[in-house]
């Protein structure tokens, strides 16, 4: 069913609107690219845009930097096309990149791990971001994912151990797609995203994900799950911030630290135990009132050096080393203290 949806999706809105002077730059196996009058600096295993390029680029080397240095990769919108293309590499980090105009904004396929997608504006494409086969233990985050007209980030065919995590997914049929099945695309973290605007926030058909300290805002589809999938929403102690709970659960009420007090029902085998009455935005916001002040102060000092209780000083312990409330709980408090959230 997701890849009748999906497919249907992607023939239906992508339109093909030409961009003059398009070229396919590879950065080749030898760490070379071709051809060398393209606007890549190459320093080492660090490269770096220095204007704007229309057109691909092919990856063909592993344990690379690729810095777009707030340049566009600027595609065609042509059924097929990719703005960054990898088959089978480890350790390549793509940033600061603004990707516009293809069929994928960055095509992932496997098996590949240690990636890192960090800090890009990745907009108006078919799909934002698409890892496909063993990509594992990789780190997409602090992207704007934005106005993809079928998904933002699409994880298939045993993606696992990733995490997906500060990043704005916003104004797109999906926000975030796992596809596998039961066997496929486990093991993953999404935390601390804001998933805005997008008719299906996060759709999955798999299990064992793990979902918490996220932000669902007016998606008219916050959370799908395929049927007997089981993921976890909560760290038993704190969940996700979801702007349709009062709606739901008109009758439910918040304690001191801004949990409700009724569970958030995703499907029969998946529901969030510990919704936040507000959006997450700061850990030193300890009781969730949208801003760090003299009260998430006194909640960590009161308990200050108490033996350790996970179930009673779990939302103040904030800080590494875990386990204790120590001086670096305080410290984090102090040093965001006068913050509030500004969505």
């Amino acid at each position: 069913m997701l890849t009748i949806l999906l497919t249907g999706t992607l023939a239906l809105t992508f339109n093909i609107q030409p961009v003059k002077g398009f070229e396919t730059i590879y950065i080749k196996a030898d760490g070379s690219v071709n051809p060398p009058t393209a606007p890549i600096e190459r320093n080492g295993n660090i490269y770096t845009f220095t204007d704007n390029i229309d057109g691909s680029i092919i990856i063909e080397v592993g344990l690379i930097v690729i810095d777009g240095a707030n340049y566009t990769l600027q595609g065609m919108k042509e059924v097929g096309s990719c703005g960054f293309f990898a088959n089978g590499l480890t350790g390549v980090t793509i940033k600061n990149t603004h990707i516009a105009g293809f069929w994928k904004g960055i095509d992932i396929y496997g098996p590949v791990r240690d990636w890192n997608i960090i800090q890009n504006n990745i907009t108006v494409n078919m799909i934002g971001i698409s890892a496909c086969h063993y990509f594992h233990d990789s780190i997409i985050t602090e992207n704007q994912i934005a106005n993809n007209n079928n998904s933002g980030i699409q994880l298939s065919l045993t993606s696992e151990y990733n995490t997906i995590t500060k990043n704005v997914i916003a104004n797109s049929t999906f926000g975030i797609v796992f596809e596998g099945g039961i066997s496929g695309s486990g093991y993953n973290v999404i935390t601390q995203n804001d998933i805005t605007y997008n008719e299906y926030g996060l759709l999955i058909e798999s299990s064992r994900n793990t979902i918490v300290h996220n932000n669902f805002i007016n998606n008219s589809n916050q959370a799908s799950i395929a049927e007997a999938l089981n993921n976890t929403w909560d760290n038993r102690c704190e969940g996700n911030y979801w702007s349709d709970y009062r709606e739901r659960y008109p009758n439910a009420s918040y304690d001191d630290y801004g949990i409700w007090n009724v569970s958030y029902v995703i499907d029969g085998s998946n529901q969030d135990n510990y919704p936040l009455r507000n959006p997450y935005w700061n850990p030193g916001d300890t009781n969730h009132d949208l801003k760090v002040d003299i009260y998430d102060i006194v909640q960590v000092t009161a308990y200050y050096g108490a033996p350790w209780d996970p179930d009673r000083y779990c939302h103040i312990d904030i800080a590494e080393p875990y386990g204790v409330i120590d001086i670096y709980d305080i410290v984090l408090i102090c040093t965001n203290y006068g913050k509030e959230y500004n969505p």
